[in-house]
């Protein structure tokens, strides 16, 4: 997610599973505008090693920043689930075919 917020425009996409933004880099990194940013962000609601409240604090944070965020919740701890990866793989597949379409 840290280059997501301080790549700008060299990237266009993210995908967070079970992921973090350090308070350092939201305190101290220049944040480049993200509103073309298409972001995937999942995290399990049992997760013992990275809480959920931060999964779902980094979904704020992104779409105040005006990026287009997808969210899903699995009753899971901190690991990838199948339904984890299917959803994953779908928003890829839908986000590539969106900026395929867009591209024409």
């Amino acid at each position: 997610m840290t280059l997501g917020l301080s790549l700008g425009k060299r990237i266009r996409g993210i995908a967070a599973l079970s992921g973090y933004i350090p308070d350092f880099v939201r305190d101290t990194y220049d944040i480049k505008p993200v509103a073309h940013l298409s972001a995937f962000i999942s995290h399990g609601d049992m997760d013992n090693i990275l809480p959920y409240e931060w999964g779902r604090a980094n979904v704020k944070f992104f779409k105040e920043l005006g990026a287009s965020v997808t969210f899903h919740t699995y009753h899971a701890g901190h690991t990838v689930s199948s339904k984890n990866l299917q959803d994953f793989q779908q928003w890829l597949w839908d986000d590539l075919n969106e900026s395929s379409a867009a591209s024409k």
